[in-house]
């Protein structure tokens, strides 16, 4: 199976979804087809909602930046990390 994105074919072992593309393929399968297949931006940065939510994460991240859940054991956290996996076509 192949697909076209931006004038390039790509095949289906070489797609990788992140976990928010999911979640907004599972809300409404038309808004992933039009931001990737005819490239029609989503202005993000003009929804409130949006950037009140972006607000929000960066000052947890600030405020929680040492905690570690000792609970299940955790003795090292980090920060940022980029993982992806081939099995399942994920990456972030």
């Amino acid at each position: 199976m192949k697909e076209q994105n931006q004038g390039l074919t790509l095949t289906k072992e070489q797609i990788f979804l992140t976990p928010s593309e999911i979640m907004e393929y599972l809300f409404c399968p038309r808004f992933i087809y039009f931001i990737h297949c005819l490239n029609i931006p989503q202005h993000e940065e003009q929804r409130f909602k949006v950037l009140m939510g972006r607000e929000v994460h960066e000052k947890k991240a600030k405020l929680n930046k040492d905690y570690l859940r000792k609970k299940i054991n955790c003795i090292k956290r980090e920060n940022l990390v980029y993982l992806a996996s081939e099995r399942y076509h994920l990456k972030g």
